[in-house]
């Protein structure tokens, strides 16, 4: 998944500066992540509530933007 991240393939849809931007989130937290760490990160997911202004926002764009982009590339989808 990582060497296709973050990178133009010359479809506009996926070409945006907002999709690139996230992937490029995506990457650099797959890269401080261990699979374990991972695997943590998702149970922990469910389980913390962030309760301050800025955590709130947090949690709910830049987080949740980047787990849900995560699970797109490894074909998790909503039913």
């Amino acid at each position: 998944m990582k060497s296709i991240l973050a990178i133009k393939t010359k479809d506009p849809v996926h070409d945006t500066s907002k999709n690139l931007k996230a992937e490029k989130a995506l990457l650099n937290w797959l890269n401080q992540m261990t699979l374990v760490k991972i695997l943590d990160w998702f149970n922990a997911r469910q389980e913390t509530t962030a309760d301050t202004k800025f955590g709130r926002k947090r949690w709910k764009t830049e987080i949740i933007e980047y787990d849900e982009l995560f699970l797109q590339y490894l074909g998790v989808t909503r039913d």
